[in-house]
């Protein structure tokens, strides 16, 4: 049989053919072990493809291989046309997840093949619309997805798993299978896997937690869910050595706070984690919309004191209910209020909070050393107090401080570690506050050094509706002040002593600006990418005037109320 005469029978795309009218072979068989590159981002586009039998995973990223994939093309499909027909470098990496058999044709011989078929222009047009969406923006989602839900309570209550399947159900169409009952082979195992991609379908198999899965078939698999009660992770689970789970902790419905994930003699590798009190559905809607990568997410920005404007926004947000939050991204002072946030405090509770630490107490005093101008004092004992004994993982709302890697030089979103230790990094203000090592021994600041409104990194892990809070906008609130603009005593009094002259900006602020001025840029091209991005009015709150609470509050609140009232978000869709 010709190949062409194979692609008729299997792929939608070239049924509208008569193998009869194509002259010559202009398709090449390949093959591909699992694991195995087909082309990686950047390369040049020289070859599209159909899969013949296999599944090929495309990613966003080169080097991805441990990434969840965008896109899964199995039998019948047709990839990386658009790199080969518009002479662009290819915007994915291309990797055989399982063997693979493709049928290649390059640009010379697919003209020849449009020649002799016109039918199949108009088709072409369509998938060159597709393709064009596909790994060149951030705003993918996920599409179909495969997710194993190992239900390690089985035994004694089922109703956990029927709470997170139902969420599921409600979330997007998805077919839940139950495997509990009986053994899943790994026959079995990739037949419904492979049918379940091949049919774009989503499905969740539910199993229990003696079902082993194949590492071949794990890399088919876009959630690896495992459910448990609290912190119990029992002996009897079977799993592959360094095998990477998502935790679905269950919670009794009274529970305050998740108590603190216990370190674990398990060799399970745990990636992100979900809290989910019984019976309470916004928490089991919540923890469904992330894994299926549909999250709503607030952004909270950098700003200093300007930050109690978030509280405001956050007041407005939990009055009108208009909005569930999913995910929270914070940085600097944005990661102080989203850790509060996240363990679903009432604007109230966070405002006074943070007055105690900020505006009423000062958790910094200055102290020049060889690391900074001002050290963390005994203001942070509170804090220690109450968030040290956390992990990222402990919350609500799921979290992710970012900060920058300056051991590194990236930006860091983090999902696991002690709470504490990165938000106070990302707050770590390079040359004022000291770096704060981490675990590895890499040393952290102030997340804002590389993206004061960190759009980018939320839309990469959600195609649902981002809110961002700007704190930093328009060339009036972007201008430097200079001692003429200070009203304080000792400053009038060191600018007439001539100690200070008033035409220039205080150290701290020179070193703030300097800063800022790097990821401005970065921050406002990202805009785009949110559906709703608000910009308080704080044109008479400084960086660091704590006293301006109340102003920066209120600026909040008044834009959160204008811009989100009576106002239905809809995900920006490609």
């Amino acid at each position: 049989m010709r190949i062409i005469e194979k692609l008729v029978s299997i792929s939608p795309f070239f049924d509208c053919i008569d193998p009869s009218d194509i002259k010559g072979e202009l398709f090449k068989v390949e093959h591909f072990e699992p694991d195995e590159l087909i082309f990686q981002q950047g390369d040049t586009g020289g070859k599209a493809y159909v899969v013949l039998e296999g599944i090929i995973s495309l990613y966003e990223l080169s080097n991805s291989r441990t990434k969840t994939p965008f896109h899964r093309a199995s039998k019948g499909s047709l990839f990386g046309t658009y790199a080969m027909l518009c002479g662009n470098a290819r915007s994915a990496t291309a990797i055989a997840t399982t063997e693979s058999t493709l049928a290649s044709i390059d640009s010379d011989a697919f003209n020849q093949l449009l020649d002799q078929s016109p039918r199949l222009c108009k088709r072409m047009l369509a998938s060159i619309a597709r393709e064009a969406s596909r790994g060149r923006t951030l705003n993918k989602g996920y599409g179909a997805r495969r997710i194993v839900i190992r239900d390690s309570l089985n035994r004694t209550d089922s109703s956990g798993a029927e709470q997170l399947c139902d969420a599921l159900s409600q979330s997007k169409k998805i077919d839940i299978i139950d495997k509990r009952r009986g053994t899943w082979p790994h026959e079995e195992q990739i037949a419904d896997i492979t049918r379940s991609i091949e049919n774009e379908r989503s499905v969740a198999f539910l199993i229990d937690e003696h079902t082993l899965i194949s590492a071949s078939n794990l890399k088919l698999i876009d959630a690896n869910l495992l459910l448990i009660s609290g912190n119990e992770i029992s002996a009897q689970i079977s799993t592959r050595k360094d095998e990477v789970v998502d935790l679905i902790r269950l919670w009794p419905s009274e529970q305050e706070k998740p108590d603190p994930l216990q370190e674990r003699a398990s060799s399970l590798t745990v990636h992100h984690v979900y809290n989910v009190r019984k019976d309470c559905q916004t928490d089991a809607l919540r923890a469904a919309r992330c894994i299926l990568g549909i999250a709503t997410t607030l952004v909270l920005g950098g700003g200093g004191a300007k930050g109690f404007a978030h509280v405001g926004a956050i007041k407005a947000l939990q009055e009108t209910g208009a909005l569930e939050l999913d995910l929270i991204y914070g940085v600097s002072i944005g990661s102080f209020v989203g850790m509060l946030c996240s363990f679903e405090m009432p604007w109230e509770a966070i405002y006074k909070y943070m007055r105690v630490i900020f505006v009423d107490g000062s958790p910094y005093s200055f102290s020049p050393s060889f690391h900074s101008l001002l050290q963390y004092s005994t203001g942070l004992e509170q804090l220690k107090t109450d968030y040290s004994s956390f992990d990222i993982h402990d919350t609500w709302i799921p979290f992710r401080p970012l900060s920058t890697n300056i051991s590194r030089n990236h930006l860091t979103a983090w999902s696991a570690g002690n709470l504490l230790d990165r938000v106070i990094a990302s707050m770590s203000i390079p040359g004022i506050l000291p770096p704060v090592q981490m675990e590895d021994g890499s040393l952290h600041v102030d997340g804002s050094v590389i993206d004061n409104l960190p759009i980018t990194e939320a839309r990469s892990s959600t195609s649902g509706v981002v809110i961002a809070i700007s704190l930093d906008h328009g060339e009036g609130q972007r201008t430097i002040p200079t001692l003429a603009d200070s009203k304080g005593a000792i400053i009038q009094w060191l600018s007439r002593a001539g100690l200070a002259k008033r035409s220039m900006p205080l150290l701290t602020d020179t070193i703030l600006y300097s800063i800022l001025g790097a990821a401005r840029q970065k921050s406002d091209d990202a805009e785009h990418l949110a559906d709703c991005v608000l910009k308080p009015d704080l044109m008479s709150a400084g960086l660091l005037d704590w006293s301006c609470c109340d102003t920066a509050l209120e600026a909040g609140y008044r834009e959160a109320k204008n811009k989100l009232q009576g106002v239905e978000l809809q995900p920006i869709t490609n």
